[in-house]
């Protein structure tokens, strides 16, 4: 916990902070430590915490952590609304914009939010619906074959194997003329060139997160987690809050299909997987992070 080790030194001359990090690794406490500390506000970078369904399962901050230091984005959004990352990046530069007077930490563990914020989104128009269906209708060896004739680049980047990647290269390609890989190279940072930023990465050994994610796990249990996940069952539309680390799991549980114990043990190993991916994922991308 945040409390275990000491605190970064942050510059007078830094406005940003980021602190990214798997669940359960302490980024929301080190967070707090800072913004008390600096007189600053905390801005959420985490997909799921900003529904407001979903409050124990997310590992949303408490309301009295809320009260102490202002907290946006938070549990705003009713998972029956949509949310992507470009909402979340415009949300982001507004507050940060309203607040220049203040020291801001973004905190969370979506990966893609960072990215996105500190590198850009590249322009891409939304995809029509049938370009989309034909792309996902194809399998991995069609795709492949279609964009070795109309982007070549891509198929030096890709994996005939990463199905997800090929058919967004090929949709996109399709309906814009252009390579996807093109597009990125139009993005366009949503932080200021003038704002001088911090990044760290919390990054305890995974026996500790492992530890960790199995207490706050049966923490869970006992605040009432299955109530939770019970009030939004009834929601069958696609969205990425149903498929949130121990909703599905538990949701077998409560429709009778596993025992509690058994939709404990593999929504623990679920959060596992997801904390080794997270880790993965920062280590790999974000090699500029400083690591606590």
């Amino acid at each position: 916990m945040a409390s275990m080790v000491s605190l970064p030194s942050i510059s007078d001359q830094t406005s940003l902070v980021f602190i990214g990090g798997a669940t359960a690794s302490g980024k929301s406490d080190l967070a707090l430590c800072l913004a008390e500390k600096h007189n600053g506000i905390i801005i959420n970078a985490d997909a799921l915490q900003i529904y407001s369904d979903l409050s124990i399962i997310t590992a949303r901050p408490s309301i009295q952590d809320m009260v102490k230091i202002p907290h946006f984005l938070y549990g705003f959004l009713s998972i029956e609304h949509t949310y992507n990352v470009m909402d979340w990046c415009r949300s982001v530069k507004t507050i940060i914009e309203e607040h220049a007077d203040r020291k801001i930490f973004i905190v969370g563990g979506t990966g893609l939010y960072f990215k996105s914020l500190l590198y850009g989104i590249a322009p891409i128009p939304d995809i029509p619906d049938a370009i989309r269906t034909q792309a996902r209708s194809m399998n991995n060896q069609e795709l492949y074959d279609a964009l070795l004739k109309i982007d070549l680049q891509a198929t030096q980047k890709l994996h005939i194997n990463d199905t997800h990647r090929l058919a967004r290269a090929y949709e996109v390609r399709v309906h814009t003329g252009e390579s996807l890989y093109d597009l990125q190279k139009k993005s366009v940072s949503f932080i200021p060139s003038y704002l001088k930023t911090e990044k760290y990465l919390l990054n305890p050994t995974r026996d500790i997160v492992y530890q960790r994610i199995n207490k706050r796990f049966d923490s869970m249990i006992e605040q009432g987690v299955l109530a939770e996940v019970a009030k939004i069952m009834h929601y069958k539309k696609p969205n990425q809050a149903i498929k949130a680390v121990g909703v599905p799991e538990l949701m077998a549980y409560i429709e009778n299909e596993t025992s509690l114990e058994y939709a404990i043990d593999k929504a623990k190993q679920s959060s596992r997987n997801y904390a080794k991916r997270q880790l993965t994922f920062f280590n790999n991308q974000f090699s500029d992070f400083i690591k606590i």
